[in-house]
């Protein structure tokens, strides 16, 4: 309760207060030590002027007539400024409120999540869509909500984005030494490279990769892998086959259209042996999909039953023979 109505100061001034009434004025008072001041000075006021043993009735009566006038104008002054703070609170308020709505809307809710991936692959959905596989060991942090003009992740590990596209909003992917800028593709990453490396694989669309350390860009296309070496500092560019590097994610090694000697040249690099071959059509091109396994010889078995081929294994040596 703000203030006490003209009738009920009337009615306590003049000794008329109803028990609901005296009750409501206690709680006035007690409500500020302000208001408790106020209403006994007003008490002081206004029966000083009436044990006044000079003063006739008339006078008195006067007396108490322009006593609640000044009463109401004060009353109607406390109001104002009361109405002034109020509005100015207001506009605080509503100012805290439209910058805190710009911020959210404009710049992205700066509360950001954390992901860890510790003894399996992780998948992640961002907020734009973005799909994202963390691999084992690997941590990534995001914001609740990107912003409008960019969307930013940090990684530390590896991981495998395949990214909405949004041509209005780049995204970002920062490591200790590289960050890429992409519109829509999919990508690999990796903070934790073989010999202290940090690698960027592009499959599919274009990327951007930044050098961190000496301001250095460059422009990927598809097979094609960013090495930055952090010892020295250097960055180089090599052809892959992007979808050999990103086997980790789902454990299948893809083939499409390619010939026995490219698939060779994969098998090589995931089981880290040499393969040679004979008696095959080397410009025959094939295409399907094998499940990696530990060894290399559960996967060979697999593809013999695609390509007409049989092999033989002696230690890190690998002979494919045509039937």
């Amino acid at each position: 309760m703000d203030q006490l109505s003209d009738k009920i100061l009337k009615d306590y001034l003049l000794g008329r207060c109803s028990t609901k009434e005296l009750e409501e004025i206690d709680r006035w008072i007690q409500s500020s030590e302000a208001n408790a001041k106020w209403l006994f000075s007003v008490e002081d006021m206004y029966y000083a002027g009436k044990h006044n043993p000079y003063a006739d009735p008339a006078k008195i009566q006067r007396a108490e007539i322009r006593l609640f006038q000044e009463l109401s104008r004060e009353r109607q002054e406390r109001r104002r400024i009361h109405i002034q703070s109020v509005l100015r609170y207001a506009a605080v308020f509503f100012g805290l409120v439209l910058m805190g709505v710009f911020i959210y809307y404009y710049q992205g809710d700066t509360r950001m999540v954390e992901i860890a991936s510790t003894n399996q692959v992780k998948e992640v959905t961002l907020p734009d869509g973005t799909h994202v596989w963390l691999n084992k060991s690997s941590r990534l942090k995001y914001p609740v909500v990107f912003g409008t003009e960019t969307r930013k992740v940090e990684l530390e590990g590896e991981a495998l984005f395949h990214v909405t596209k949004d041509k209005k909003r780049p995204f970002l992917v920062k490591g200790d030494c590289l960050e890429t800028r992409v519109l829509g593709t999919v990508f690999n990453f990796n903070t934790q490279g073989k010999g202290g490396s940090e690698e960027v694989t592009l499959q599919e669309g274009k990327v951007m990769v930044e050098n961190l350390r000496q301001k250095g860009l460059i422009t990927l296309k598809p097979n094609q892998k960013a090495i930055f070496d952090k010892a020295t500092g250097a960055m180089a560019v090599e052809m892959v086959y992007a979808p050999s590097v990103t086997v980790w994610h789902n454990n299948m090694i893809p083939f499409v259209n390619m010939r026995i000697t490219e698939i060779a040249s994969v098998l090589e690099k995931i089981y880290h042996v040499k393969i040679t071959i004979a008696h095959l059509d080397k410009e025959a091109t094939y295409t399907g999909d094998v499940r990696r396994s530990e060894s290399i010889d559960t996967v060979l078995e697999n593809l013999s039953y695609s390509i007409p081929f049989k092999y033989q294994i002696e230690g890190n040596q690998v002979k494919m023979i045509g039937k």
